[in-house]
């Protein structure tokens, strides 16, 4: 199988670690996904209000990880997860960032979210 490597793209604008309240937003945004994709983009647009376009790069980025992985976990997802991811690279102002999670969004949508390397995404370039 093929790897999908877009971890250097989506990690591209991120510049340090995620804060215990953006944790707490990652996880709610993979529930909210997971249980009702129509409250999907609600929720994500909460997590990034507020945030300057690095921090919500780097948040979009770490929610990127984790959607990909609740994918690989539970493939019944696969869908929504796509859809999740394709919301994410919506919300992303970073163009490489953007490109690279549009990307990692059709590969989950088609089954193939074990093809991605979710190991660097959200780690900082520095």
């Amino acid at each position: 199988m093929k790897k999908i490597i877009v971890a250097a793209a989506i990690a591209a604008s991120t510049f340090g670690a995620v804060l215990p309240v953006q944790a707490q937003s990652i996880t709610a945004v993979v529930n909210a996904c997971s249980a009702n994709p129509t409250a999907c983009l609600a929720v994500l647009n909460n997590a990034v209000a507020g945030l300057s376009e690095a921090e919500a790069n780097a948040l979009l980025g770490s929610v990127a990880g984790a959607l990909v992985e609740a994918a690989q976990a539970d493939p019944a997802l696969a869908s929504q997860m796509g859809d999740a991811l394709g919301a994410v690279a919506d919300l992303s102002t970073d163009p490489a960032q953007k490109e690279a999670l549009e990307a990692v969004a059709e590969a989950v949508s088609e089954g193939n979210a074990g093809d991605v390397d979710t190991g660097p995404i959200g780690q900082s370039g520095n």
